[in-house]
């Protein structure tokens, strides 16, 4: 897979080729937290493999970057090998990393969110939609959004931070979810596309199952996905859902050795 794959791979929680750069060299010395120098000169080497089809100059001045602002720690007499991330790259790292939640309360209720901004404000909306997508609100319909967690307080808040006041409804559902001959299951799976989400699920599965290399671009496989993956309340989600076998394979396999 090439870098530029590997970028569309993490499309989502990475937003600059800066970003890709540091997430490849952490998993590879992740991978190879060597107790000798040769395990750490392998993890550098499998970093610059990853990074192989990109323009020279990109990795000259990405890795510019991520010294400058104090991410990375390199070798004095190498411009390419970092031999460390930083404090600062790691708390950089994990601002970037979607995580599983174990624990997800849910009070057995829906919500819908709905809103009427004028079209002057064309870009309050576009970035009410990107913030309701990030708080895990499902798209039901046009300016109608469904979620099963309580939004209402942190809807108040950005509204008053974003001055959309008067423009905002946050409302019940109810207990079922139901919308018109929808049922809860279906109703979920249509707006969140868990069918599909479940396929990309079953793909990682297999491909970390069947024992393949495990290269940073498997673990962004499943980080890619688990940024897409709206982490509904156990109790909603549907039997063949694969979501949490698929964490249990990233576990077991993300502290081993690469081939």
């Amino acid at each position: 897979m090439s870098s530029s794959k590997v970028f569309k791979v993490t499309e989502g929680f990475v937003s600059t080729f800066t970003d890709l750069t540091l997430l490849l060299i952490y998993y590879g010395f992740e991978s190879y937290q060597a107790r000798n120098m040769k395990g750490a000169e392998k993890a550098a080497e499998n970093a610059w493999n990853e990074l192989s089809e990109v323009n020279y100059e990109s990795i000259k001045r990405a890795l510019r970057q991520l010294r400058r602002k104090g991410l990375i720690e390199t070798a004095k007499n190498s411009l390419l090998e970092p031999t460390r991330i930083t404090k600062e790259g790691v708390e950089k790292i994990r601002s970037m990393m979607p995580i599983y939640r174990k624990s997800r309360t849910w009070d057995g209720k829906f919500y819908l969110v709905t809103y009427d901004i004028p079209t002057k404000r064309n870009r309050d909306r576009d970035k009410l939609r990107e913030y309701l997508k990030k708080i895990g609100c499902g798209l039901l319909q046009e300016s109608l959004w469904i979620t099963p967690y309580n939004p209402t307080q942190i809807i108040r808040e950005y509204i008053k931070e974003r001055g959309l006041q008067g423009m905002v409804l946050v409302s019940q559902l109810g207990k079922d979810g139901s919308v018109g001959e929808m049922d809860v299951n279906e109703l979920i799976d249509r707006v969140y596309k868990l069918s599909n989400l479940n396929s990309r699920y079953e793909d990682f599965i297999e491909k970390a199952l069947k024992g393949y290399c495990l290269t940073s671009q498997l673990k962004f496989l499943y980080l890619s996905i688990l940024e897409d993956d709206p982490q509904l309340p156990f109790q909603i989600l549907p039997e063949w859902w694969l979501g949490d076998k698929a964490q249990e394979a990233f576990f077991n396999i993300k502290d081993k050795m690469e081939c």
